[in-house]
């Protein structure tokens, strides 16, 4: 993780590339976001990176907080946003009260985290009673997409990863996330997500959450990559395999698309 954190604070150019280039970028998951901030006064962007999507929330009256762990990105998040306030912090720890946000979430961040529960676990802590915890990341631990750092046997990660579907589809909540870990590039040129460390997956998300006395607004993916156009074969192929799966009435479909959207509502002890 410290080599991860060293890249994020030694390239300035990481910010730009990975806001610029990310094929993964949903606006429905986005506008959904920008939704749920129009009904809240404290909000936290925990990984905000230098700041530009808690910059989109801005309203009156809104306390907008961005948390990351890099000092690099809170510098230009700080030179960039002067309504926001920026703050350092290690990964760990958020450093404000129990239930002090109306809303708390990240974007295409899970997919960086050594330690997802405990992250997660935080942001419930942080979150009052009745409101609302958003993530949205790419879909990496569904069975149709993975992330760039996989290496290994597809067939096998297919196999393994329908396994855990099977084993864990009936059940109301899960006390772990099960995501599987991979090695991030570092020492090659960057693209986007070569600094992947998990690959995350909704329905295990899902059932985490209701463990953790969090409700489920809304859980969904969505197939398109938007903004990318060398992509668009894959799109094609990906709504075909949709439309597959529909017409055999698979049930888990509308779990394995490509970005991934979950609000989850913190409820009272």
């Amino acid at each position: 993780m410290n080599k991860i954190i060293n890249c994020w604070n030694r390239h300035s150019h990481y910010y730009k590339i990975a806001a610029e280039t990310n094929p993964y970028q949903n606006k429905k998951a986005l506008n959904i976001l920008i939704n749920y901030a129009k009904q809240s006064n404290k909000i936290l962007d925990l990984g905000c990176g230098e700041g530009s999507i808690l910059n989109m929330l801005q309203g009156n009256k809104k306390e907008l907080i961005g948390l990351d762990v890099s000092s690099l990105a809170i510098k230009l998040a700080r030179s960039k946003h002067e309504n926001c306030k920026f703050i350092k912090y290690n990964g760990r720890n958020i450093p404000f009260k129990d239930n002090y946000f109306d809303l708390v979430y990240s974007t295409y961040v899970l997919e960086h985290l050594a330690n997802p529960e405990e992250y997660i676990q935080e942001a419930i802590r942080v979150t009052r009673n009745n409101g609302f915890i958003l993530f949205i990341f790419p879909n990496y631990g569904s069975l149709v997409f993975k992330s760039p750092c996989f290496k290994g046997s597809l067939i096998k990660r297919s196999i393994r990863v329908f396994v855990k579907y099977l084993r864990n589809i009936n059940k109301r909540t899960l006390s772990r996330l099960y995501w599987d870990r991979t090695r991030p590039m570092l020492d090659i040129e960057y693209k986007p997500d070569y600094d992947t460390l998990c690959e995350p997956d909704l329905i295990t998300l899902i059932k985490f959450l209701r463990n953790h006395n969090c409700s489920i607004e809304i859980a969904k993916t969505f197939w398109k990559i938007e903004n990318f156009s060398k992509k668009a074969i894959i799109n094609f192929l990906g709504q075909l395999f949709v439309l597959f799966f529909w017409l055999i009435k698979i049930p888990p479909l509308k779990y394995w698309g490509l970005t991934a959207l979950i609000v989850a509502k913190k409820n009272k002890p």
